[in-house]
């Protein structure tokens, strides 16, 4: 878009403090991201995206930003047709770079200063898109918001059971038919299970359908359809259960503007 590469690894030796391109993604369009020189700030223009990020996942709607590190890989997916801004800033922007992914705060004067570097043209910079570099810098600051862990077993029939419930969590076995699929009993099967995953059952299937609801959330659906679909038995179950994981609503989960002073401070020191 606006003539320049929608590649990301056409940034990792781009010259200036700040980067950015901006790409536009139909449903289902997968794309993997590698360890770089650069850290990556990934802004939802429009539409939802899933990001799984050293083995943790997050979901974008729109308007919503995260933070990758430079040495962080993972894949991004867009869960309807989405435009995202991509920034990709230079580890010497300052002294020191979070090096966890991380939630941000798109504040107007962020989403328009990113829209605008996305603008400029790719290479060497001009003083115009050095000072909105330096602005846009300043102006990220990371949310108290927790990823969602999906850890996938390595047995393939445990695996391949966790696949068919993240896809379709409303449609999960209970633990008890689980364990006779897998041919063991439910005692050994949780065993099994906690060890391969590093948590429960029921905890994995309660996270693959916080997962599920919120994605179909950021794609536009209501809370109550979004939960049922995602198996729970309506919006104030899905939302109690999010309070008690998370900590906050999901509308509170959604609210990428938040405040500036109510969050952390800048994740660049």
């Amino acid at each position: 878009m606006y003539g320049k590469s929608e590649r990301l690894e056409d940034y990792e030796h781009a010259a200036g403090t700040a980067q950015a391109m901006m790409t536009t993604l139909v449903s289902g369009t997968t794309r993997p991201f590698a360890p770089a020189a650069r850290g990556r700030l990934f802004i939802a223009q429009a539409g939802a995206v899933q990001f799984t990020i050293d083995g943790q996942l997050w979901v974008l709607g729109p308007g919503g930003g995260i933070w990758v590190p430079p040495e962080a890989s993972g894949t991004f997916v867009a869960r309807s047709r989405c435009r995202l801004v991509v920034v990709f800033i230079a580890s010497t922007a300052k002294k020191r770079l979070l090096h966890e992914a991380k939630r941000v705060v798109v504040s107007p004067l962020l989403s328009a200063l990113s829209h605008a570097l996305a603008e400029a043209p790719q290479g060497r910079q001009d003083a115009r898109s050095k000072r909105i570099a330096r602005l846009l810098v300043g102006d990220v600051h990371y949310l108290p918001v927790k990823a969602i862990e999906l850890p996938l077993p390595c047995l393939p029939r445990l695996k391949q059971l966790c696949i068919r419930m993240r896809e379709d969590p409303g449609a999960a076995l209970p633990a008890a038919a689980a364990a006779r699929e897998m041919g063991v009993s439910q005692r050994t099967f949780g065993r099994r299970f906690e060890r391969e995953a590093g948590m429960s059952y029921a905890a994995w299937s309660r996270s693959a359908k916080i997962l599920h609801a919120l994605t179909q959330i950021a794609k536009g659906d209501s809370v109550y359809n979004a939960s049922i679909a995602a198996g729970f038995s309506g919006a104030s179950s899905f939302c109690s259960t999010f309070r008690r994981v998370a900590g906050m609503t999901p509308k509170e989960y959604f609210d990428s503007k938040g405040s500036l002073w109510d969050s952390d401070e800048t994740m660049f020191g």
